[in-house]
Formats: C-alpha cells, sequence, structure tokens
C-alpha cells in the first residue's frame, strides 16, 4: 500500500473527495503515469478518494491506496495477446481453411488476438474495476484545517 499526504479541495457525491496531492516521491516511482491524478500545476496533482471518514475541505489528510504490479500489468497487456496471436497462427497454419495456409494464418491470428482483448476487457470489468483495494481512500485526518480559514476583519464587531 502506498500513502500520500494532501489537502481536500472538494466533497464530491457518493463519498467521495478531491485533494490536492503534491507530488512526493510515490508520484515519481508510479508506474500508473498519473493515470489515478491530474496535474494541478508543477508541483502538485489532483486525486480523487473515498472519503469514508467525512474529512471536510480545508483538512490535511492522509490518502491510501494500491496500485497493479508493473509486472502483472506488462504481462496482461503484451504477453496475453502475444501468446494468443501466436496460438492462433499456429492453429490457422495447422487447419488450412479454405485450402489456404498464408490466409488461415492470418484469419485465427487476427481473430485470437482481438479475443484476447475481449478476454482482457471482460477480466478488467469483472474484477480489477471492482476492486475496491485499487481505489484510493482516505483514512486520517492529519490537521483541522482551521488555521487555514482566514480570521475575521477587525471591524467585525
Amino acid at each position: 500500500m502506498q500513502t500520500e499526504q494532501g489537502t481536500v479541495l472538494e466533497l464530491l457525491g457518493g463519498g467521495w473527495a478531491k485533494i490536492k496531492v503534491s507530488r512526493g516521491t510515490t508520484c515519481q516511482t508510479c508506474s500508473g503515469n498519473g493515470s489515478c491524478c491530474e496535474p494541478y500545476g508543477h508541483d502538485s496533482m489532483i486525486m480523487v478518494a473515498q472519503n469514508t471518514i467525512a474529512a471536510q475541505i480545508g483538512q490535511d489528510v492522509e490518502i491510501e491506496f494500491a496500485s497493479v504490479g508493473r509486472g502483472k500489468a506488462m504481462g496482461v497487456l503484451y504477453i496475453i495477446p502475444l501468446a494468443a496471436l501466436l496460438v492462433g497462427a499456429i492453429l490457422g497454419y495447422n487447419i488450412e481453411l479454405f485450402g489456404s495456409r498464408d490466409g488461415s494464418t492470418a484469419l485465427f491470428s487476427i481473430l485470437f488476438l482481438v479475443a484476447s482483448f475481449f478476454g482482457i476487457y471482460w477480466y478488467n470489468t469483472a474484477n480489477w474495476a471492482k476492486d475496491t483495494k485499487l481505489e484510493p481512500h482516505i483514512v486520517r485526518v492529519l490537521s483541522s484545517g482551521a488555521s487555514k480559514a482566514s480570521p475575521e476583519s477587525p471591524g467585525a464587531a
């Protein structure tokens, strides 16, 4: 699990919050290349996280999140389609559909490649997209944010 610290900027519906996070060492080593964050200048990012502890605007919070390892992502996005392409080519070569080895090899290669992409998409929507461990969430409030509020004007009584 990775952690970051930030300031709550906005409360969103459904128990979510927008948080301004300074780009720290975690962001520099992130394998997601900012896929969970939006740029907010050169030194900060905006992250949307689950606000299960009811943090308020202006509070400094700690966010915890997990990420899929780089090796696992490369395996899914590169190795599986490549293996499907090769299996399709071998199968098509041996079946020799319509009396043409080249045509059969090309057809089966493309079909298996496309099927692997649909399989990856299905697996993602069935498993990873619903995995709440991968969603960032606020784990604790670090400061009340009261010190960030502007003091009342001296003329007010």
